[in-house]
């Protein structure tokens, strides 16, 4: 499968023709136009209330089933796989496990163990029957608007970027008509999320790897946003990829700003509070979360009240971690208070902690 070798715009609104004939370019998709038509009309339907409409960058887009109205579209390779009344998930159900989903061309995408479940959104393990290859899928039920337009983003974001071994590899998107969901199949991450506390010569492996996404993403002018570790995926290949770009934002210029309010408090840098910010912000974030796993423990956690938790983020004070000089100036280049006394990815990839590590965790 070819790979876009140019980041698409992140339309706000209907694919644009620019859109629509690169995806068609890069992966063979044929009669773009269909694509093009199906994404805006069903963009046009979620600005309406109802349900979204999805793109992809897997493989040709089919028509619905008009034979019994039920159809989930994978757009990979092609494939389209239709529910039997058995396994269809009505709305407000969770996935079910041990569930085998049909698609096209005797392939079977079986799903397995739920892995995780909130309020609005599962991720299942899953097969596919034709490589053998685990994945895992991640599902949003369509009446949550607000976590399907940031699925929608997610897409775009992954569909936008070139492939990179620290981003979390995008397989395909699905929708399910009747159940009203969306779901992507992902890359499967076989150890999770990182939490805990990490061993220091492991942090720096896992913390250059963090760096060499964060700087990949910077060098295409996207901002994360939602840097954390939650959001940082491992595996027993020694890899850490950065994932869920729910709420990234592409920059025109790299000199432009984003000034919206979204991400997790605990890993926001100050100017995020007050204003305009940039990739600098990204990079508190890293700051944060790889103090967090060298500790065990967020260090603005433990403030009780927001005057102290404002006053702790304004000094950008951590408490230093024992016996480990390099890491503490890292982390203290990342937490500068002015976001331009802050080092960058690419000036922090040199950094003496990080530099000349492992490729990965072997």
């Amino acid at each position: 499968m070819a790979l876009i070798s140019e980041p698409l715009d992140w339309p706000s609104g209907p694919l644009t023709d620019k859109e629509a004939s690169l995806l068609s370019q890069a992966y063979g998709l044929g009669e773009w136009h269909s694509i093009k038509a199906a994404v805006t009309a069903c963009l046009a339907v979620a600005v309406l209330g109802g349900v979204a409409w999805m793109w992809t960058r897997g493989a040709k887009l089919r028509g619905p089933n008009h034979e019994d109205g039920e159809d989930l579209r994978l757009m990979e390779e092609g494939l389209r796989r239709q529910y039997t009344p058995e396994q269809r998930l009505s709305s407000g159900q969770t996935p079910a496990a041990n569930v085998t989903w049909f698609l096209d061309g005797n392939v079977a995408l079986h799903i397995g163990e739920v892995l995780g479940s909130g309020a609005s959104a599962t991720v299942c393990k899953a097969k596919l029957s034709s490589t053998g290859e685990v994945v895992a899928v991640k599902e949003v039920r369509a009446a949550d608007t607000e976590k399907c337009e940031q699925l929608l983003q997610d897409i775009r974001a992954l569909t936008s970027v070139p492939c990179h071994p620290n981003l979390l590899g995008f397989k395909a998107a699905l929708f399910c008509k009747d159940s009203g969901k969306l779901a992507l199949v992902l890359e499967f991450m076989d150890l999770g999320q990182l939490a805990g506390r990490i061993p220091l010569k492991t942090l720096a492996i896992y913390s250059r790897q963090i760096l060499s996404g964060l700087d990949f993403l910077h060098s295409l002018r996207i901002l994360h946003r939602d840097i954390k570790p939650p959001n940082l995926l491992h595996n027993s290949q020694g890899q850490v990829k950065i994932a869920d770009f729910g709420i990234a934002k592409w920059l025109q210029q790299q000199e432009d700003y984003a000034d919206t309010m979204v991400g997790t408090k605990l890993y926001m840098a100050p100017e995020r509070f007050f204003g305009n910010y940039s990739f600098a912000a990204d990079v508190w974030a890293m700051g944060v979360s790889i103090h967090e796993l060298a500790q065990g423990v967020n260090a603005f956690a433990s403030c009780k009240s927001d005057n102290e938790f404002w006053s702790a983020v304004e000094h950008g004070s951590v408490p230093p971690v024992s016996m480990a000089p390099e890491l503490n100036n890292f982390v203290s280049r990342c937490l500068a208070q002015e976001p331009e006394a802050r080092a960058t990815a690419d000036e922090l990839l040199q950094h003496a902690f990080v530099s000349g590590v492992a490729s990965c965790v072997c």
